[in-house]
């Protein structure tokens, strides 16, 4: 990565886990721009040259977990679902406080969101009226709700033991899309990255 792409990527992790901090302290709609440059120590220029809006910050920080996430699997090339869904969950729980805030900011709906995009990516092309999409958003909304709980009750559990749980009730098989979809995760991702 040049030395411009690695200094706006600091920019924006800086702005990010600046909005996430004030998160913590105050309602969203209640946190201002000036506030959110203050804390991360940049100017306000710098902000907008990065994100149109603080919903775009939020945005952000699910694409950018989704990403190290994706990162995360390629490295460990999972065997089967279960393994899949185990290096999610463990790269998830990294942030654990962070998505605890934005649930109760308001934005599980963007959580969700995310989900049910990788989930459809993962699975592969289907019909669009076929009763197994039905499937796809049960599957996505048992990874949303379990997870949701796990974050609030501590991950007292074990990424791998919260993953064997909800594989158990896993009604598609994403394992073999997945590698494909990581691919085309990259090359849209490599014209905006130049």
């Amino acid at each position: 990565m040049d030395k411009r792409k690695a200094a706006r990527q600091r920019v924006r992790t800086k702005i990010t886990e600046a909005l996430l901090e004030l998160m913590g302290e105050k309602p969203f709609s209640e946190i201002s721009v000036i506030e959110i440059v203050n804390r991360a120590g940049v100017a306000r220029q710098s902000y907008y040259r990065n994100f149109s809006s603080k919903e775009k910050v939020v945005e952000g920080f699910y694409f950018g977990l989704r990403d190290l996430g994706l990162a995360e699997m390629r490295r460990r090339q999972p065997e089967n679902d279960c393994q899949w869904v185990s290096v999610i969950l463990e790269v998830m729980s990294t942030k654990r406080e962070e998505l605890l805030r934005l649930y109760h900011g308001g934005f599980s709906k963007v959580h969700l969101d995310i989900i049910n995009q990788f989930v459809e990516d993962a699975a592969g092309d289907m019909p669009a009226f076929s009763p197994d999409r039905y499937k796809l958003y049960c599957y996505a909304g048992a990874v949303y709700n379990t997870t949701l709980v796990w974050y609030q009750g501590g991950c007292r559990e074990t990424p791998e033991e919260v993953a064997r749980i909800i594989c158990s009730f896993q009604a598609v098989d994403l394992l073999p899309n997945l590698v494909e979809y990581a691919s085309r995760l990259r090359e849209e991702q490599a014209p905006a990255e130049e």
